[in-house]
C-alpha cells in the first residue's frame, strides 16, 4: 500500500476501520454474541456425556433424558445459527470498509493530475484495486473481527473472575503477559538455532563439495583422515543445536498451550 501516493496509509485506514465499527456497533456485538454462543456449546458437549450416561445407565432419572436431548438439540440449532450469523458479520463489516477504501481511492484518481498517469502504469493502478487489498480483505474479514471480538470477551471474562475470585484474577491477569513474554523470548531462540543449523548445513555441503572437488590432493596430501573428522565435528555440533532447536520448539509448544488454557480460562470466567 506504499508504492503509490494515491493509496491509503496505514494511519487512515486504521482510523476507517475503527469509524465504521463504531457506525456499525451492531454488527460488532453480533459478533461479541455469535463467540459467546460457540463458547457455551463447547463447555455443553464438555458436560454432557456425564448426564447421558447417568441417564441410560439408571443413575439419573431417565424422565429428564427428553428435556435434556430437546437442550442438546436446540443449543446444535443455536449453535449452526451463531455461526452462519457471525461469517454475515464479518462479511459484511470487512466487505464495507473494503468498498470504502475502494471509493476513496478512487475518488483520488479522480483528482489526480495527467502527470500521475504518464508516471504509472496502469497495470499499477489496477493492482490497488486487486491484490494490494487481497491482504487487507483477510484481516478485515478474518483476523480483525475474531481479535476485536476475543478482546472484549476477555475483558468480560477478566470482570466475572475478579467478581468469582479476585485473587485467581489477579494470578491469571500477572501471568498470561508473563507466559506471553517467556515464550517470545524461547521462540527467539528457537528461531536462533535454527538460522545456526541452517549455516552448518550449507558449511558441511561446502566441505563436501570441496572433499569431491579436490578429492586427488587430499589423497595426494593425505587429508582423507583431518576432513573426516572436521566433518566429524560439524556433525556433532549440528546434533547439539538440532536437539536444543526440538527442545526449545517443544517448550514454546507447551508454553503456547498453557497460554492458551488460561486465556481459555479468562475468556470463560471461571
Amino acid at each position: 500500500m506504499t508504492r503509490l501516493s494515491l493509496q491509503v496509509s496505514l494511519s487512515s485506514i486504521v482510523k476507517m476501520v475503527i469509524k465504521y465499527y463504531l457506525t456499525e456497533m451492531k454488527f460488532f456485538l453480533i459478533l461479541n454474541f455469535t463467540f459467546i454462543i460457540y463458547i457455551i456449546y463447547n463447555l455443553y458437549i464438555a458436560v454432557i456425556p456425564k448426564p447421558v450416561i447417568d441417564a441410560l445407565t439408571g443413575d439419573l432419572s431417565f424422565q429428564y433424558f427428553p428435556a435434556l436431548l430437546i437442550v442438546t438439540v436446540l443449543i446444535f440449532i443455536l449453535n449452526v445459527f451463531a455461526t452462519i450469523l457471525n461469517q454475515y458479520s464479518r462479511a459484511r463489516l470487512g466487505i464495507s470498509i473494503l468498498n470504502r477504501i475502494r471509493f476513496k481511492i478512487l475518488n483520488d484518481l479522480q483528482h489526480a493530475s495527467i502527470n500521475f498517469f504518464h508516471s504509472h502504469e496502469a497495470s499499477q493502478i489496477l493492482a490497488i484495486f486487486t491484490n494490494d487489498l487481497l491482504a487487507l480483505e483477510t484481516v478485515l474479514i478474518t483476523a480483525m473481527p475474531i481479535a476485536l471480538s476475543s478482546f472484549s470477551l476477555i475483558i468480560f471474562g477478566v470482570i466475572i473472575l475478579f467478581i468469582l475470585d479476585w485473587r485467581m484474577a489477579t494470578i491469571l491477569v500477572v501471568l498470561l503477559p508473563t507466559l506471553i513474554l517467556i515464550t517470545k523470548r524461547v521462540r527467539l531462540r528457537a528461531a536462533r538455532l535454527s538460522f545456526i543449523r541452517k549455516n552448518i548445513d550449507a558449511k558441511l555441503s561446502h566441505l563436501i563439495s570441496e572433499d569431491v572437488t579436490l578429492i586427488k590432493v587430499s589423497r595426494a596430501f593425505n587429508l582423507e583422515n583431518h576432513l573426516l573428522n572436521k566433518f566429524t565435528n560439524k556433525l556433532n555440533k549440528m546434533s547439539k543445536i538440532f536437539i536444543s532447536m526440538v527442545f526449545y520448539g517443544g517448550l514454546v509448544e507447551a508454553l503456547t498451550v498453557l497460554a492458551s488454557e488460561l486465556l481459555m480460562l479468562m475468556i470463560i470466567g471461571f
